[in-house]
């Protein structure tokens, strides 16, 4: 007999997702435009840098914060 939330955690161990992308801020990591999206990406620290991308269009409304917002990473174009 399993434990009761077993197979949540089962499950979240089997797609690497155990605990989520972040536990705070320091745990996510903004990069500027142009890397990973034309606006720019937020992603876990942990993850290796995403590759530059050409666009045909500048970014209007880049990045300017990554925040850690319940458990994942989450960028906004507006300072936090």
């Amino acid at each position: 007999m399993r434990a009761p939330g077993s197979a949540a955690l089962l499950l979240a161990a089997l797609v690497g997702t155990a605990g989520g992308q972040c536990q705070g801020d320091s745990d996510c990591k903004l990069y500027p435009a142009g890397v990973g999206e034309c606006c720019g990406s937020c992603i876990p620290a942990t993850e290796p840098q995403p590759p530059t991308v050409q666009c045909l269009i500048a970014c209007v409304t880049p990045l300017k914060s990554c925040t850690c917002v319940s458990h994942q990473c989450k960028g906004s174009n507006t300072l936090l």
